[in-house]
């Protein structure tokens, strides 16, 4: 299983695996926590490398779908902004990739553009050239 996968898995089950200070932590329920520690303990190393690149933490994103979605008649702006919101939800508040999804597609659902969405990675464009 390779370590996004893993990640996916955990993020599927409730488990949040995020760094702090450089090390790996989960938080979740208690038994599923129980169940990924001993994948996540034997992966440290490779997770460690995988959340510390902005690039590699984009393959969780899926922007293959992301970019169907827009193929399909979703808006481009929508897209990018939700998710370039989820992913500072991520890294700054340690959310998991759901539920960071979620309240960023409420944010742009029911309030305009703000300032501070400027300072936001853009993620797909990162994922965009790492897929060119």
């Amino acid at each position: 299983m390779s370590v996004c996968d893993l990640l996916r898995e955990c993020e599927q089950s409730g488990v949040s695996v995020y760094l702090v200070n450089g090390s790996v932590k989960a938080s979740g329920k208690r038994e599923a926590v129980s169940k990924y520690a001993p994948l996540l303990k034997t992966h440290k190393a490779e997770i460690e490398r995988h959340l510390s690149n902005p690039k590699e933490l984009n393959s969780l994103f899926r922007f293959d779908l992301v970019k169907q979605e827009i193929a399909a008649g979703h808006s481009e702006a929508e897209m990018r902004r939700i998710h370039n919101m989820a992913y500072g939800f991520m890294r700054d508040d340690h959310l998991p990739l759901g539920e960071a999804l979620q309240i960023a597609a409420q944010i742009v659902i029911h309030c305009p553009v703000a300032e501070c969405e400027a300072a936001y990675m853009d993620v797909m464009n990162l994922w965009s050239k790492g897929n060119d």
